[in-house]
């Protein structure tokens, strides 16, 4: 009976020593996480001071895109430098691509295979963001593959061009089902349109493709597609001389455009004025059929004049075909799009390349009309 009264005290003392171990440790425990703490809240507070000294970015509003890497708009020495390896993500991490969100109009359109889409790009994360169209291709095969590498190549080879779209940049990476993800949830818009695209795009993020991006000069009044009808006659023919100005750039550098339809011309209102710039170099051809181009040219003076203004112009500018009256009822009169040309005998397309003038005798006529006129 009398050992139990020293067995309670020896187990109270055991109690007592576990109590305070416990009390030791959970003590060390919140030390370290207020040690944590403490870190990551001077971490926030240090990044908040960079954003105040280097001012915001932009009065639009941003998307907070989680991403990756680095890159810009190549400067003169590096302009023909591929940036392969590096993605979109690492670029809107890095600042020099971001996103408007609250922008609506950001979707811009769909090609063959992907979209064109507008962000806000800059060389370097202190310079001011401008608006920048990024063309995201996703081809299917290799073949598909190597022609974006050739538009990017002409692009490269017209870089200096002031009548041709300017390229910025391009880069090659996988097309996940993350990437997908991303621009899903930062480029679709109300735009129903949008939403079938990158639905399309979304089977594509399965197949182990690549994905393409190109991001170019972005022109302020879009395509003149739907905006060609408003034009009076004086603008329509600047238009064109423009237009044509575009294609004797080209051709000097021996590329033939390949596609010079009004989808691929661009509008960009510059000081009050209107610059007419050729874009979508995926057709282009470096020593291209350059006749094409002339072919084209003639097709594009139909659909933005009337008939008889049409026929007028056409008959100044391509005196060898208005001279032949089987080629010059079919050019003049009923003519409307490329592919009627392809029932053409290969006598007779050879016959019209023999007879179309060259573009600088064409530009040459066109500016002499502008000051006439």
């Amino acid at each position: 009976m009398l050992l139990y009264p020293t067995m309670m005290r020896s187990q109270w003392k055991v109690m007592l020593l576990r109590n305070e171990t416990c009390t030791v440790t959970l003590r060390r425990k919140f030390q370290n996480v207020t040690l944590v703490l403490g870190i990551l809240i001077l971490a926030v507070m240090g990044c908040a001071n960079d954003e105040e000294k280097s001012g915001p970015d932009t009065d639009q509003s941003l998307a907070d895109t989680q991403c990756h890497s680095s890159s810009s708009e190549p400067s003169d020495d590096d302009a023909s430098q591929e940036a392969f390896g590096e993605s979109l993500l690492s670029r809107i991490f890095a600042k020099t691509i971001m996103i408007d969100k609250e922008d609506e109009g950001r979707y811009l359109g769909k090609g063959a295979f992907g979209c064109v889409v507008k962000v806000l790009h800059r060389r370097h994360p202190k310079d001011n963001l401008r608006p920048a169209a990024l063309k995201i291709v996703i081809p299917m095969n290799e073949y598909g593959h190597a022609m974006c590498l050739k538009e990017v190549e002409c692009h490269k080879q017209a870089q200096d061009l002031d009548r041709v779209v300017s390229l910025y940049d391009h880069w090659c990476e996988d097309f996940t089902p993350a990437l997908h993800g991303c621009l899903s949830e930062n480029f679709r818009t109300r735009d129903a349109h949008s939403w079938g695209v990158f639905k399309q795009m979304g089977y594509k993020a399965r197949g182990n493709l690549k994905a393409h991006f190109i991001l170019l000069e972005y022109c302020n009044q879009g395509d003149i597609e739907h905006s060609i009808k408003r034009l009076d006659g004086a603008q329509k023919l600047d238009a064109v001389t423009q237009i044509a100005e575009g294609i004797q750039q080209l051709h000097n550098e021996n590329i033939a455009h390949g596609d010079v339809y009004p989808r691929n011309i661009f509008a960009n209102c510059e000081d009050a004025q209107v610059v007419y710039k050729l874009g979508d170099l995926g057709n282009a051809e470096q020593n291209g059929n350059l006749k094409d181009d002339m072919y084209q040219l003639c097709m594009l003076i139909q659909k933005l004049f009337d008939e008889k203004e049409a026929s007028e112009l056409n008959e100044d500018l391509f005196p060898g075909i208005a001279n032949d009256p089987v080629l010059s009822e079919f050019f003049f009169s009923f003519c409307r799009t490329s592919n009627e040309q392809e029932g053409l005998t290969p006598e007779t397309r050879q016959h019209i390349g023999e007879l179309m003038p060259s573009i600088d005798d064409v530009v040459d006529e066109l500016e002499a009309r502008q000051l006439y006129d």
